[in-house]
């Protein structure tokens, strides 16, 4: 029998589905993985939710959770959502392991296609490449 080595953008995907089962959306669970891509080691972690400690979407506190999938289709605004997307999560709790990092060639896993903003906000943070199902968008 051939054993097969997952490759690893199947990997970090892979890692991103896991923790997007964290995410406290009653629409939509994401999760995102940001990786060295020299060394191929985990940075940090984000899923879709709020802050620690208050109450989200699963416990009924979210005005965009509550509409039904028609009141709100998927690329509509999310003004009434109280949660932080998977990306910017990722990319906050990344923010002290990458000072001092000068030279680095950042890639973050995602279980969806990237919005706007969070694309923008991946190449403001000089994160160089987004990998998600379907897609891979060089960003420099």
């Amino acid at each position: 029998m051939k054993v097969v080595r997952l490759g690893w953008h199947p990997y970090f995907l892979g890692v991103a589905k896991a923790v997007s089962l964290r995410g406290d959306c009653r629409r939509s669970q994401v999760g995102a993985v940001l990786v060295e891509d020299r060394s191929h080691r985990i940075i940090s972690t984000g899923y879709n939710g709020v802050a620690p400690g208050q109450a989200g979407c699963l416990s009924g506190e979210c005005p965009r959770g509550l509409l039904s999938i028609g009141a709100h289709p998927r690329g509509g605004s999310y003004d009434n959502c109280i949660a932080k997307h998977a990306e910017a999560n990722c990319v906050e709790w990344a923010q002290q392991e990458l000072r001092g990092l000068t030279d680095r060639w950042l890639t973050m896993y995602i279980t969806r296609t990237p919005c706007r903003g969070c694309t923008s906000l991946l190449v403001e943070n000089s994160i160089r490449r987004a990998v998600f199902p379907y897609g891979i968008w060089w960003l420099d």
